[in-house]
């Protein structure tokens, strides 16, 4: 389900029948897929969340009026598409909308699978006795669960940064500055899997972080600190790619970078991974960091940004006023002009056999399940495009995984049983814990997926570890052994292009090639970290009192070596410029080419 869309409310009064309330609800941008019904299912009468009320297509959106037979009540729902007889219901995934019914004759528009959007200074202030209660649930989780907690930090410094969250909210803040000073705080622990995260929110905050007319409106990556356009959605075509943005409002674009990094959980203490995650790619069924926190801490001015940009080859800057644009827009208009833009996951998938003798793999996307999710059949894909490599006997694979971060096991897991190779050893980590039975207090408020109770709740027995701070699990983070590669198994040289984006799945499939003699490993180095990272059994806690989401790990990885705090470092680095970005040049593809086609 895609086009995350902004919603637009309108209420209207006219002369109706007392106790009764009309509503006109409209519905717009709805997947490209969607079945022959469109509807709603609700909570209050003529509503039911058992069968679909249709809807009629109108202008191209879809409408329907539905008297409500007493007003006064708080209507929830949804709205739905599904086939004709009923067996295939889909479902928006926001949470349930609300619809106070208050008036006579009201109007409720909406685009598909977006929350409404209200301007963060409306919502309510959050006092401080809701901040302060939810930050004991806070201390407890990393002073006793988060298995990460020590890696990085002394007890001294998790002291200092808790006092400081303390210290934040022990007066009344807005749901923006409690989501700040929260991501702040959650920073400071090094893990790339505890945030108070882009999904996962409620309707407010996910609609105040990503649904509002604030976005900028081009693509960019960081390179070595400066902030340079790859895609422009601006209304003039003012930023050709290479354009390099000095500044936005008169804030410094290397200090706009600084202090955004301090709200980016990555693992270990590298800064180019947060450099990475900072970088906007403007993909539709992404949310991104850079969308959710920029325009918290550097709102528009007078509903504009003003940018100072040097395009490349000139020597002088330049200054205009840019019209920011919902991520709907920037999404629309970076399709319209960029046709290869990728408008779903499963476009940064594909195979390439055009150079002679070496064929080119892109898996851009390991995600399964959730929002923006592959809808192509991972298995089929793989098979086919192993069968393809065979019959064109291409004896050299380029396998690109250079825009995955995380997601789902199996599908790099598949991919593996294509490569011949023989498994050398085990990755060295063990798994730990800090507890053997889950906090009593922050239970009530923790799930895990599906609907069962979380297993980690009271973990089987681990061994505790010399110091006592940990129970070890030694074969938690272990990967299968003795996985059969399939008959069709690819026997050529094979280069894997690596990015400082490629944390958890991304970060352990990089450091499996390594130490499994895969292939050669081209490119930046990866996110993630050889020491170890905190990926297993997620909690994920809705903190009561201010309603924001904090999910985290009960399990880590722990190495078993002395071994860097980095990433995996690839066997040949390559470093882009802003200049390579100006020209279309990728350099990393062109050094992969250049090393198979080595004498």
């Amino acid at each position: 389900m895609k086009n995350h869309l902004s919603l637009v409310f309108a209420l209207s009064l006219v002369i109706q029948v007392v106790g009764q309330t009309s509503v006109t609800f409209e519905v717009d941008y709805l997947p490209n897929n969607q079945s022959e019904i469109i509807g709603i299912r609700g909570s209050l009468p003529p509503l039911s969340w058992y069968e679909t009320y249709p809807m009629e297509s109108m202008d191209g959106k879809y409408v329907v009026d539905i008297d409500f037979p007493a007003s006064g009540g708080v209507l929830e729902f949804k709205f739905v598409y599904q086939s004709t007889d009923g067996t295939d219901v889909n479902w928006e995934t926001i949470d349930n909308r609300t619809l106070a019914l208050s008036e006579n004759r009201m109007g409720y528009a909406g685009n598909w699978d977006e929350p409404y959007y209200r301007d963060p200074s409306s919502l309510p202030l959050l006092n401080s006795d809701a901040l302060l209660a939810d930050f004991a649930l806070i201390e407890t989780i990393f002073r006793e669960v988060h298995p990460g907690t020590y890696r990085y930090l002394s007890e001294e410094e998790l002291t200092t940064h808790l006092a400081e969250l303390e210290d934040a909210f022990s007066s009344a803040l807005s749901v923006s500055e409690a989501y700040l000073a929260l991501n702040k705080f959650i920073a400071t622990i090094k893990c790339g899997h505890t945030a108070s995260p882009l999904y996962n929110q409620n309707a407010d905050v996910t609609a105040m972080l990503f649904f509002g007319p604030d976005k900028l409106p081009f693509t960019f990556q960081w390179v070595e600190g400066q902030m340079i356009i790859l895609l422009d959605a601006t209304d003039e075509s003012v930023f050709p790619a290479g354009t390099e943005i000095k500044a936005i409002n008169g804030h410094k674009a290397y200090d706009i970078l600084e202090a955004m990094r301090q709200y980016v959980p990555t693992d270990g203490p590298a800064v180019s991974p947060k450099d990475g995650l900072l970088s906007l790619q403007g993909y539709s069924w992404r949310y991104e960091l850079f969308d959710a926190v920029f325009h918290l801490l550097f709102p528009p001015v007078d509903l504009g940004y003003e940018i100072e940009y040097l395009q490349a080859g000139e020597a002088e800057s330049k200054r205009t006023t840019i019209r920011p644009l919902l991520r709907r827009e920037r999404s629309e208009i970076l399709a319209e002009r960029y046709p290869d833009h990728p408008r779903r996951s499963d476009d940064l998938w594909s195979l390439d056999l055009s150079l002679d003798e070496i064929g080119v793999l892109t898996v851009g996307d390991f995600t399964a399940f959730g929002k923006g999710a592959l809808e192509l059949d991972y298995e089929l894909f793989f098979a086919d495009v192993f069968n393809q490599i065979n019959r064109a006997g291409i004896e050299k694979l380029i396998i690109d995984v250079r825009d995955n971060q995380g997601g789902n096991d199996p599908i790099v897991s598949e991919m593996l049983t294509y490569l011949q190779h023989r498994p050398q050893r085990d990755i060295q980590f063990e798994g730990r814990m800090r507890y053997q039975s889950f906090p009593e207090e922050l239970r009530p408020y923790v799930k895990t997926w599906g609907d069962n109770i979380p297993a980690f709740f009271d973990p089987e027995q681990g061994k505790p570890d010399e110091s006592g701070h940990y129970y070890i699990y030694p074969k938690s983070f272990k990967p299968e052994r003795g996985f059969r590669l399939k008959r069709q198994a690819f026997n050529g040289e094979v280069v894997f292009l690596t990015s400082r984006v490629n944390a958890s799945l991304g970060f352990y499939l990089a450091n499996y090639v390594r130490q499994n003699q895969v292939g050669t490993i081209i490119g930046e180095t990866t996110g993630g970290c050889q020491r170890g990272i905190n990926g297993g059994n997620l909690a994920l806690l809705r903190l009561p009192n201010t309603d924001l989401e904090l999910d985290f790990p009960v399990l880590g990885g722990f190495t078993l070596e002395e071994v860097p705090a980095l990433g995996v470092v690839p066997d040949i680095e390559v470093i882009f410029t802003a200049n390579d970005i100006a020209v279309g040049r990728d350099v990393v593809m062109e050094a992969a080419v250049n090393y198979l086609m080595r004498e």
